[in-house]
């Protein structure tokens, strides 16, 4: 997998999108940064990431490893924590015109939609992403364990 950067933005402590993620901020006076990668799978477009971050944690990860690797481990690497838990929601959607070109999809499709949140440890939120993925490459599968 390579991670295609597309965009890199700070949202200031004062923009909506800061405001409506107070959990990931470690401070008032924080930011929050937005990471938009196009995942790509043998040179094919597997999904499309916005990661969202605070301002300082973003400071800490390395661009070119996040190229390269999948956020957790650049996270993990850059940070010294551990992400111990995640919780993930998945949808179906049909993405519009603008995320369909970037996937290299057909307009009208359904797609995944995945928002996940990951923490470490005293279940602290250290970043969200939302995901679509292309829904022409794969199937999602769920193995339920049950008991009595």
């Amino acid at each position: 997998i390579k991670n295609q950067i597309i965009e890199d933005k700070y949202y200031g402590p004062n923009t909506s999108l800061a405001k409506n993620m107070p959990l990931l901020l470690n401070n008032v006076d924080e930011g929050i940064v937005r990471i938009r990668l196009l995942e790509l799978v043998d040179e094919v477009p597997h999904s499309l990431k916005s990661i969202f971050v605070s301002e300082s944690t973003s400071k800490l990860l390395d661009r070119e490893d996040l190229a390269n690797k999948p956020f957790l481990e650049v996270y993990e690497k850059s940070t010294n924590n551990k992400i111990i838990s995640m919780r993930r929601t998945i949808s179906a959607i049909i993405p519009d015109d603008y995320h369909c070109n970037l996937l290299g999809v057909k307009r009208g499709t359904a797609h995944l939609w995945m928002k996940t949140t990951a923490f470490i440890e005293d279940r602290v939120p250290v970043a969200t992403s939302y995901t679509i993925i292309n829904g022409n490459l794969f199937d999602f599968v769920v193995d339920l364990q049950l008991k009595k």
